[in-house]
């Protein structure tokens, strides 16, 4: 990753778990955090511990970021990050932490009355098997919400859907 790819990367991780960006340039970001960035990167578990318990007005911090020292203004103060730093460390493992799972939607196109949703879990994992070689095994397993009707291999069947 080139340090422009990392800004682009960072703002849209921000702006997508609702921190708003208060300033920024092509070599920096000004970020005021949400509560759940705040406790997720910021690593004050004493100070949101006493905030809940005293039923406290939260103040989520700020976070300066500097991308590009070059683009930056010279005299701003913040955290400077580049592939490798442990800020960027902590947001790649935080955004995969936060991507576990999703919710999707069907596009269904309808000309009269509506079609009501049909509501299904899919669980997609892997098993190993380990001896004198390894196998792995990746399944996909679908589950209807309304009939308990069990789907193997539910993503094959879900590619060809407009979700």
């Amino acid at each position: 990753m080139n340090q422009m790819e990392i800004h682009n990367y960072v703002k849209e991780f921000f702006v997508h778990n609702e921190s708003t960006i208060l300033d920024e340039s092509k070599g920096h970001l000004h970020i005021q955090l949400s509560i759940e960035m705040d406790k997720a990167l910021m690593n004050r578990p004493f100070y949101w511990h006493y905030t809940e318990k005293i039923g406290g007005l939260p103040n989520p911090m700020k976070l300066t970021l500097i991308t590009d020292t070059q683009q930056a203004p010279e005299d701003l103060k913040g955290e400077l990050l580049h592939f490798g730093s442990p800020r960027l460390h902590q947001i790649f493992q935080t955004a995969q932490n936060l991507g576990k799972h999703s919710l999707l939607y069907e596009a269904v196109e309808t000309n009269g009355p509506s079609q009501p949703l049909k509501p299904w879990l899919v669980v997609n994992g892997s098993v190993s098997y380990c001896c004198d070689h390894k196998k792995d095994h990746f399944f996909s397993l679908g589950l209807s919400l309304i009939t308990g009707e069990m789907v193997d291999e539910m993503t094959t069947k879900l590619e060809n859907k407009n979700i």
